[in-house]
């Protein structure tokens, strides 16, 4: 990507972050607990600051890093093949959580991520799937009081 493709997704994933905010107060109350919108409204706001930060990343000099990458064919065929592999795995994710539980399956798919963007240092991998897991559950089981999907092994 160059700088100009940078600023673009920036600015849609700003954009994308509104409308789901804004789609998100068709949601009805609850009586109980946290309202259901206020996940959506917390992903929205998180894609908003990601969007800002992607856009003012690319604005202040992120084009000369990336040109280096612009030039090399063999580096976006193995982009595009990494980004196919990220979304099998996804597909893999999601169709493996009713059986083996979210506590197995995420840590696999957030290893598999990092290893696919080039991460090779497993302990750093491993930690940060276990941590990330271990959040992520907590974030859903304490604060949203989502049940997740749970296996025979958890």
């Amino acid at each position: 990507m160059n700088k100009n493709n940078d600023v673009i997704s920036g600015a849609t994933f700003v954009t994308l972050s509104m409308l789901i905010f804004a789609v998100s107060f068709q949601i009805p109350a609850s009586q109980h607990g946290l309202s259901p919108a206020a996940f959506p409204r917390f992903i929205a706001a998180c894609i908003f600051i990601l969007g800002i930060i992607q856009v003012k990343a690319s604005m202040k000099g992120g084009g000369e890093q990336h040109k280096a990458h612009d030039e090399s064919n063999e580096s976006i065929k193995s982009y595009v093949l990494r980004v196919l592999v990220f979304l099998v795995s996804c597909f893999l994710y999601i169709n493996s959580l009713k059986i083996f539980g979210f506590v197995i399956v995420t840590p696999l798919l957030v290893a598999v991520t990092m290893y696919l963007f080039n991460e090779r240092k497993w302990l750093r991998i491993a930690s940060v799937s276990i941590l990330t897991t271990v959040l992520l559950y907590s974030i859903f089981r304490i604060i949203f009081r989502v049940p997740l999907p749970r296996s025979l092994f958890w």
